[in-house]
């Protein structure tokens, strides 16, 4: 959060009243409905909106939302999975957020946050990342926050072919039964990014782990533990 966010750099600043119209998009209200709160002056300044229990940050440069947070009471559940994931990805592309995926995902207090990454050439960037909370009860949007996404967001490019999928295999350890693999980029030290082949592996205990394989040099980056339960998707 101490650098300067890459997505917006390079764009204009809007008047209040275009970013009203952001806001109120986010909100899921008319913009009458907003009263404009004080400016945040960070590394990304935003304009500050409200609505009863709902905040709204959009930024200054470019006019994108950066963050809603609706403080409502949540009710019981009443939604499937299938719906809650529908809403989310309905409600990021009303916003311009194209070419996400779902990672993880947890459940607690009647809400279900949602991570999403952007993909790019069908690599996911982990870096640029939007969470998403979606009520239960209703499947309303209730939490959104882009900060991840704006401070990281840029169009990747790699100066070396990446070595082969089977050749960052071969780097997985023997005890690990690999079950899916992929493309992406996940950082590393001094706000960099490596290219790697991320492997979904089940462990001879029964773990589900995944394994980061750099995509130039073949060595290991990275070993998580995927946690599954039935509150969600976890990574450690």
């Amino acid at each position: 959060l101490n650098q300067r966010p890459r997505m917006t750099a390079a764009l204009d600043a809007v008047t209040p009243e275009a970013a009203l119209e952001k806001a109120a998009l986010a909100a899921r209200v008319e913009p009458a409905a907003l009263t404009r709160g004080g400016d945040e002056n960070s590394n990304m300044p935003l304009y500050m909106f409200r609505a009863g229990d709902i905040s709204v940050g959009v930024t200054k440069a470019g006019g994108i939302p950066a963050y809603l947070i609706n403080a409502r009471s949540i009710g019981a559940q009443r939604m499937s999975n299938q719906a809650i994931f529908r809403f989310a990805e309905t409600y990021l592309k009303s916003l311009g957020f194209e070419n996400m995926r779902a990672t993880y995902f947890e459940t607690a207090d009647g809400i279900c946050t949602i991570n999403y990454a952007y993909v790019q050439d069908g690599a996911v960037c982990y870096s640029d990342l939007v969470k998403v909370g979606v009520a239960l009860d209703s499947g309303e949007i209730v939490s959104f926050s882009a900060t991840g996404y704006l401070m990281n967001h840029h169009t990747r490019s790699v100066d070396y072919s990446p070595i082969s999928s089977e050749e960052a295999r071969a780097s997985v350890s023997p005890r690990l039964t690999v079950e899916a693999e992929s493309l992406c980029y996940v950082p590393s030290s001094g706000l960099n990014e490596t290219l790697c082949y991320e492997f979904t592996c089940s462990a001879e205990n029964g773990d589900r782990v995944l394994v980061y394989i750099n995509a130039q040099t073949a060595l290991e980056e990275q070993i998580l533990i995927l946690l599954q339960s039935d509150n969600g998707t976890l990574v450690m």
